[in-house]
């Protein structure tokens, strides 16, 4: 992925709890390509970069379930 200035993504996980829990993947839209990956480990360095700019709705759950099961901030 070339240099981004701001991002949007969502995840797609197996219920309303990480517990127990799986994401399935992760969307991630920079507004002109968009990306769907399975291992959210891979998007890491993506996803903590603080030089980007991240948009995300319901980011409590999305966030949530990063921390949780994959350590991602």
């Amino acid at each position: 992925m070339d240099k981004m200035k701001r991002i949007a993504f969502d995840i797609e996980a197996s219920g309303l709890r990480p517990w127990g829990g799986k994401i399935f993947c992760v969307a991630i839209n920079d507004g002109s390509k968009i990306w769907i990956e399975t291992n959210p480990e891979r998007l890491r360095t993506v996803l903590e970069d603080d030089s980007i700019m991240k948009v995300v709705h319901n980011a409590s759950y999305d966030c949530t379930w990063l921390k949780l099961l994959h350590g991602i901030t």
